[in-house]
């Protein structure tokens, strides 16, 4: 599973949050529409967040966030 890159709707998450720079990013995810697409009724600010910190952690590199959501996911299940 670690050996697995990123997916199609990873890079244009990964390029907008990168573009808007990523504390700027992140604040607007609790004031606006999600990557400011305002056509997208999501509201992700939590998760968004997440990959905010996982971007200024790991860079580009896939194989961190895959083990950081696998550890999410074991953790949503413990709860």
């Amino acid at each position: 599973m670690l050996w697995r890159g990123f997916a199609s709707e990873d890079f244009v998450i990964l390029r907008r949050l990168l573009d808007g720079g990523l504390g700027e990013s992140v604040v607007a995810q609790f004031t606006g529409p999600w990557l400011r697409l305002a056509g997208i009724g999501f509201y992700r600010p939590v998760s968004t967040g997440l990959l905010g910190l996982e971007i200024a952690l790991f860079g580009t590199v896939a194989w961190p966030y895959l083990l950081m959501h696998s550890g999410v996911h074991a953790l949503n299940t413990v709860l």
